[in-house]
């Protein structure tokens, strides 16, 4: 009698953990597709911030460019177009540094056909709250002061390094890597870019 209820407890108890690790194994699995669904968006809208006036689909008219080192793009690079009546806009170009304080900041850069900055969006970053984190436009306005830049009218560079952009107070590494990849994004479509992406049919 006691080992059958002791085998009858042992099985209610396995029940029990298999329910409990299915119910775990689900949150996680919904929890895991809200972060991306979530993450997917702040792209999109960053997309959208970035290009000068347009009304076409931007999320399908893309082009689709052989892997960019220099934009922290190994693998392929998905640059989205905007058009207002047809008409070239710009270019939503996401680029990756390496080079922020807690780890990799990613972004999205707008560049205007004559070479010139519409718009820059962090969309992912590991900052430090209170310090770093001003490179999100939700912390700060710092990003709109490349709004309108152009690779020749900047000293492209931090002001505590001679440059024309702020940093943030205990927390210069984070700007100074954002200010370089927004350069070197400038620098690269100057170079090889635009021709690429005028060359590159619709993907």
């Amino acid at each position: 009698m006691i080992l059958a209820l002791m085998s009858r407890g042992a099985i209610s108890l396995s029940l029990f953990g298999l329910v409990t690790a299915g119910a775990v194994a689900l949150t996680q699995v919904a929890t895991d597709e809200r972060i991306e669904y979530n993450q997917a968006e702040v792209a999109r809208a960053a997309l959208r911030a970035v290009l000068p006036a347009h009304n076409n689909e931007i999320l399908a008219d893309a082009r689709v460019l052989a892997a960019v080192p220099a934009l922290g793009a190994p693998d392929a690079l998905t640059v989205s177009v905007g058009r207002l009546d047809g008409r070239l806009t710009g270019y939503a170009i996401p680029v990756v540094t390496t080079q922020g304080y807690s780890g990799p900041i990613a972004m999205v850069i707008g560049i205007t056909p004559d070479g010139t900055v519409s718009g820059v969006r962090v969309t992912q970053h590991r900052e430090t709250p209170g310090l770093g984190d001003k490179i999100d436009l939700a912390k700060s306005p710092w990003v709109r002061d490349f709004d309108g830049t152009h690779l020749n009218n900047r000293n492209w560079a931090v002001r505590p390094d001679g440059g024309d952009f702020d940093a943030f107070t205990g927390a210069t590494i984070t700007p100074r890597a954002v200010v370089a990849a927004v350069e070197r994004a400038l620098q690269w479509y100057q170079d090889r870019g635009r021709a690429l992406l005028e060359a590159t049919p619709n993907g």
